[in-house]
């Protein structure tokens, strides 16, 4: 198993875990740490992991006072794990996991998300589909790619997504913000 720490919140300093598994690549607490920085006060957000892997993203939120977090992945596994930590900590009413492709679930989506956090593996290319549909569910967006992906998708990327509002190199990884951050 693995273990990632919560920086911030009312959990702050407990740790989250999450099976070992190689298209599992949580947030570093560097990567984090900055991306909540930019976010600022997210109290009451709705809010969609999406490709949520181990669940750190939606729960650091859920700690930092997001209303809601609705957890997106289709491994059992994995959302076996989040469904855990969310009953360990005692946060399970703020949260829904929907075990099923990403896709498909974009498909029936409704909801209008105050923030999506889209994490797909590094292995698997963006697909036009998905973020034709992920486009119309958001306010704001916040994308993880790895950054040898940078010149080969950022243009696929904004002819779906709209215009970049701010990108962020750290490490292997770049992170794209769309809509008012």
């Amino acid at each position: 198993m693995g273990r990632i720490r919560i920086e911030g919140g009312f959990l702050k300093g407990r740790y989250i875990s999450f099976p070992d598994l190689k298209e599992v690549r949580p947030l570093t607490s560097y990567i984090k740490k900055a991306i909540f920085d930019i976010l600022g006060n997210i109290e009451g957000f709705l809010i969609a992991d999406v490709f949520c892997g181990s669940g750190i993203f939606g729960i650091e939120s859920i700690s930092r006072g997001a209303g809601k977090v609705v957890f997106v992945d289709k491994s059992d596994v994995l959302c076996r794990s989040i469904r855990k930590n969310l009953f360990d900590f005692g946060i399970e009413n703020k949260a829904e996991i929907v075990c099923e492709d990403v896709v498909k679930f974009f498909k029936r989506n409704k909801t209008i998300f105050d923030l999506v956090f889209l994490d797909p593996p590094f292995s698997v290319a963006l697909n036009p589909e998905l973020l034709q549909l992920v486009a119309g569910s958001y306010k704001r967006l916040i994308l993880r790619r790895h950054k040898s992906s940078l010149v080969s998708e950022k243009n696929v990327i904004e002819s779906f997504l709209g215009e970049i509002s701010d990108q962020r190199l750290y490490s292997d990884s770049v992170v794209y913000f769309f809509g008012s951050i």
